[in-house]
């Protein structure tokens, strides 16, 4: 079959899909991505095929500008309150929509090119990034099958199943859903019809561990997290084993590509300040901390500690394999990168989308602990990281948790899944021709 990825173009999200995109070519699949221009290197250095669609894009500045699409620290505990919504309704109607179109990647330049190349391969499946509709809108448009891929905890079916739940309370006149008729003015164009499936998928493939997943009735596709962290080659000094703890420090790529566009990112002198503390706190100890940072990053801190070593980049799936403990920032890819390898997690969570949710989630499960982004020092960090080095059960507990990863079906193991899934949608059409259905 041919498979067709339309991944949001940040490198988070795109490393996201290709443990699963192989696992489709090795099938003997045809598969192509579509992205970006200026995103074109990233998928075919990961031996894919991309193909550009729309113009070129700089996500990070976007995001930069406009921080409601990414979330901004939902409070889960707290349910689904309606005023959520009443504020939801009222930017996503109003002056905010072209930023809600840019990161959706539904704007008319990206959709017409996406959707000239579909109809001229004939994906059998799309599976689109879950911040990225256009994907959905063309398999709906030619009648392909058509998957969710998660790159995080389902905030979005989350929030959209309490849309339609606040919808159903208010009077027939007042029951506005911008989001639906603004892709249902999208589907329109290419002769189709909105419907919920164009939010949350057919079918949803969830990399995230199932026991945290939020409480949304949907179809999903659990799928083991395969790290993939881009390009790679394994330095000379890290084939040897360290002669104390190693604890790795890293803001990941997203939020270092944040800091390249500082000058629009609201707080990123604080963010500075924040990782300097971090690495100060955790040289106090006698342990070897190995920090992913940028040369600008590190002339900001002066002089560090002599047992801190910094190193533009590091492929971090490696890296952690000699690790005692990790200190992050709460992204997903280096959430679970760190969960699959059984490393003990201190995360200061920053305030986008789930990082608090996810951050809280282990250290329930007794596999890492939190800092307190208003508050924390550096003896906190030092502290804090003296118990995930010195109490046993914190790495028995990441242990634990690797091991129920382990049991989760592979992307190989899903392949199946998404055969039988565009089987069972070719069979419909056919029965649909015949007069059957």
């Amino acid at each position: 079959m041919r498979v067709l990825f339309t991944p949001l173009p940040a490198s988070s999200h795109f490393f996201n899909l290709v443990p699963l995109a192989w696992a489709l070519r090795a099938a003997g699949h045809e598969v192509r991505v579509a992205i970006c221009p200026n995103m074109v290197s990233m998928v075919t250095g990961a031996g894919l095929t991309a193909v550009p669609v729309g113009d070129e894009l700089d996500l990070i500045s976007l995001a930069a500008r406009n921080k409601l699409v990414l979330g901004n620290g939902v409070a889960f505990d707290e349910g689904r309150r309606p005023e959520l919504f009443d504020e939801l309704l009222s930017i996503n109607s109003g002056r905010d929509m072209d930023a809600v179109e840019q990161l959706h990647l539904v704007d008319d330049r990206s959709l017409d090119d996406l959707m000239g190349f579909a109809e001229k391969w004939q994906p059998d499946l799309v599976v689109w990034d879950a911040m990225v509709c256009s994907g959905p809108v063309v398999a709906q448009a030619l009648g392909v099958r058509h998957v969710r891929m998660l790159v995080a905890l389902d905030v979005s079916g989350w929030l959209r199943s309490g849309f339609l739940e606040y919808l159903e309370s208010k009077p027939p006149e007042q029951r506005v859903d911008p989001l639906g008729a603004w892709l249902g003015a999208k589907l329109s164009k290419f002769g189709a019809t909105f419907d919920e499936e164009i939010v949350t998928g057919q079918a949803t493939i969830d990399p995230v561990s199932s026991w945290m997943r939020l409480p949304v009735d949907l179809d999903y596709i659990s799928m083991r997290f395969v790290p993939y962290n881009g390009p790679a080659v394994v330095p000379e000094w890290l084939r040897e084993p360290p002669t104390k703890p190693r604890v790795c420090v890293t803001r990941g790529l997203t939020k270092r590509q944040q800091s390249r566009v500082a000058e629009q990112w609201e707080g990123e002198a604080q963010e500075q300040a924040m990782v300097e503390t971090l690495l100060r706190g955790a040289a106090g100890l006698d342990v070897e901390v190995i920090a992913t940072l940028s040369g600008g990053e590190v002339r900001e801190m002066g002089e560090l500690p002599p047992n801190v070593r910094v190193h533009e980049y590091v492929p971090l799936n490696e890296l952690l394999e000699s690790c005692s403990a990790i200190i992050h920032h709460g992204s997903t890819t280096t959430q679970e990168t760190a969960t699959v390898n059984g490393v003990p997690q201190l995360i200061l969570p920053g305030t986008f989308w789930d990082e608090s949710r996810r951050a809280e989630l282990l250290a329930d499960r007794g596999a890492g602990l939190v800092l307190d982004r208003a508050t924390f020092t550096e003896d906190d960090v030092r502290r804090q990281l003296a118990r995930l080095l010195d109490e046993p059960s914190f790495a028995a507990n990441a242990a634990l948790i690797r091991g129920e990863i382990e049991e989760n079906p592979s992307p190989h193991d899903i392949v199946a899944r998404l055969e039988k899934l565009v089987a069972e949608g070719k069979n419909r059409r056919a029965g649909k021709s015949d007069g059957h259905l």
